[in-house]
């Protein structure tokens, strides 16, 4: 047995903890709602559809329905209509590009580790050419040969995907601690047998992929060469250096396309970033309260205890300025359709937007830093039962309905009021004009908003209103560290209210960094890979060059024998690794013009055909590659044409 709101409930039964709808529910009681009173467009729906039913088909069939309803009477609003959408995409469905676009920068840079130790396996062959020729030559078959080096490339590939398994749950766990709080609980991340089993089995695939041509290639050795005189100095084949070269130039390709989409993301972050919220957020305190219907279900007693708790923050030392309002900064949204005098007409093809109304009380814009731009703020007088009912409206709202006119002085109203006592059922003068605030998000568009005196709405809102003013949100402005007026503001509601809940306690900064977590992890992450697949393409330009070097020494040799000078040696390993990187750049841009238009979705500000930042990539990978290739260069220019001569 437990008391919601003072009403007994018997407890029937217990869902696991990873039940997802509603999110964030701990309890959940039985929907009766009362058909003498509106319950208002706050009821969610869940099912299943039937085996071979398409969501288009649930809508248009839910549709239908709902248009009967209007017929036969039973619905009064035409303006709404129920909408059907996927459950995933309820909860992820913001998340779904990030993830795939993180998906396919993990393919890029396992692709390019792949194409790296492919490279790595024939460098290795060509060293062992003289073990496997005498192997060979004692009997041993080309089977066995292949065996025995897809064995040790198993070996090693299996001790690495081990390894990598470790440090990649070490990373996760890095990576959760920033977002834990932010992710659906539903959603775990646990290294189960599952994982193991996936990590696994794209090892093997990329060991039989990648592995199977060097191995294939060392095997067939020709044993009279690899066993002559001299054989250790030979250069390897033309067919091989070109091999390797188209390896590294695949792999420069990669390491481009993933570096210009974290430029493209790290400049679409940073452009969010330099968006004005509309609002001051720093040294803000937000909690929020909620009022049990049983105790407070007169509207005279929510205005005493929310001007009580007001006045009491108000007088505490450090608090600059205090407010109650209904929806913070991205904090929810509670709206309607609005129609305006000299507005558009709501019957005609105009836009109806839905108005995002947010209740405060007068020191709303004080508290949130919020500047008023034309007309005058509520007062206290504003706030009596018997005041004249006036709004004031942000700039997006006075654009659509007034133009670039001043709207001080104009009415607004809600049509459809419920009954006569309703809200929204009278004209609302304009006092003010508030500057667009981001309500929703830095990255999205301002929504045309209607501020409300509180306490003249809580005593004039039906059953519909009143419910959405049960919860409240109370901002504290400070003028030091606002986190360190968290106690004080739990104990002045709860001397006021010992039961009284206080939760959501947070910073407006805070709230505001927490709606910028997704971008701020995918631009991160995204970097990361860039990063990786840099070094891992100028690791495989070293050692390709490396080896270069080391198969050319006799060739070099005699050069300087002939008469060429050092840095004559250094500008031709240079002009190798220049054209090799100059190809996997172009290959690179080609892919990139394609692979980053499938960002657009997630840039803000920013173009997916950034020439800037094309530029900055092309140029950095470039330099990047050309330097990997100064130490075998220096190398080779430092040959000694005795020794490179001499035989073995």
């Amino acid at each position: 047995m437990v008391k919601i709101d003072e009403e007994p409930y018997t407890v029937i039964g217990v869902l696991p903890r990873q039940a997802v709808f509603p999110d964030g529910a701990d309890l959940w009681i039985p929907l009766a709602p009362d058909p003498s009173r509106n319950t208002g467009y706050y009821v969610s729906g869940i099912g299943r559809l039937k085996q071979g039913v398409s969501i288009g088909q649930a809508q248009a069939d839910l549709s239908r329905v709902h248009k009967a309803m209007i017929a036969e009477g039973r619905i009064v609003n035409e303006v709404t209509s129920p909408v059907i959408a996927p459950l995933r995409d309820r909860y992820l469905g913001g998340l779904k590009s990030a993830t795939k676009l993180l998906l396919v920068g993990v393919a890029l840079v396992l692709l390019i580790a792949c194409v790296d130790i492919s490279a790595l396996l024939l460098v290795r062959g060509a060293s062992r050419s003289q073990e496997i020729a005498i192997r060979m030559a004692i009997g041993a078959s080309r089977g066995r040969i292949v065996t025995q080096l897809f064995t040790e490339n198993l070996v090693l590939a299996f001790t690495g995907a081990l390894l990598g398994t470790l440090l990649g749950e070490a990373g996760l766990q890095i990576a959760l601690a920033r977002a834990s709080d932010k992710l659906p609980h539903w959603i775990t991340f646990s290294l189960d047998w599952r994982f193991i089993l996936f990590c696994l089995l794209i090892t093997c695939c990329a060991t039989v992929v990648f592995g199977l041509v060097p191995t294939l290639q060392c095997a067939r050795v020709d044993i009279r060469s690899s066993l002559g005189d001299g054989s250790t100095h030979a250069s390897s084949s033309r067919g091989r250096r070109i091999t390797l070269s188209t390896m590294v130039v695949f792999q420069i390709a990669f390491a481009l396309v993933l570096s210009i989409g974290a430029g493209l993301l790290f400049a679409a972050f940073r452009k969010v970033l330099e968006i004005d919220p509309g609002f001051r957020p720093e040294n803000v305190l937000l909690f929020r309260t909620s009022l049990p219907q049983h105790a407070y279900g007169q509207p005279d007693q929510k205005i005493r205890f929310y001007d009580s708790v007001l006045a009491r923050l108000a007088v505490a030392p450090g608090v600059t300025a205090v407010a109650a309002t209904s929806a913070p900064p991205l904090g929810g949204h509670w709206g309607g359709i609005y129609e305006a005098d000299k507005g558009p007409d709501l019957d005609s093809s105009t836009e109806k937007p839905n108005v995002l109304q947010i209740a405060v009380t007068p020191d709303y814009l004080s508290a949130f830093g919020m500047p008023l731009l034309a007309g005058r703020n509520f007062t206290p007088q504003d706030n009596q039962p018997d005041a004249p009912m006036v709004v004031m409206v942000n700039e997006t709202f006075a654009r659509h309905y007034w133009g670039t006119g001043n709207p001080i002085g104009h009415r607004v109203r809600r049509p459809g009021a419920i009954d006569s006592k309703g809200l929204f059922n009278t004209w609302f003068q304009v006092i003010g004009l508030v500057r667009d605030e981001r309500h929703d998000g830095l990255d999205q568009k301002p929504t045309p908003t209607v501020f409300l005196p509180l306490a003249n709405v809580v005593l004039a809102a039906d059953s519909n209103d009143a419910r959405a003013l049960e919860q409240m949100t109370f901002a504290i402005r400070a003028s030091g560290n606002p986190e360190s007026f968290a106690g004080m503001a739990r104990d002045v509601v709860h001397q006021l209210a010992p039961k009284i809940p206080v939760f959501l306690v947070q910073t407006l900064q805070g709230q505001l960094d927490d709606s910028l977590w997704a971008r701020r992890i995918c631009s991160s992450l995204f970097e990361g890979f860039a990063f990786v697949a840099v070094f891992l393409a100028m690791a495989g330009i070293y050692g390709v060059m490396s080896y270069s070097v080391s198969q050319r020494l006799q060739e070099f040799g005699i050069r300087i024998a002939l008469g060429a000078t050092r840095p004559d040696l250094l500008r031709i390993v240079l002009a190798h690794s220049a054209a090799v990187v100059f190809l996997g750049t172009l290959v690179g841009l080609v892919n990139a013009l394609w692979a980053t238009s499938l960002l657009r979705s997630l840039l803000f500000g920013v173009a997916s055909h950034d020439l800037l930042i094309y530029f900055c990539c092309v140029l950095g990978v470039g330099a990047t590659g050309v330097m990997a290739s100064i130490g075998p260069a220096l190398r080779a220019a430092r040959v000694s044409p005795v020794r490179a001569l001499r035989s073995e």
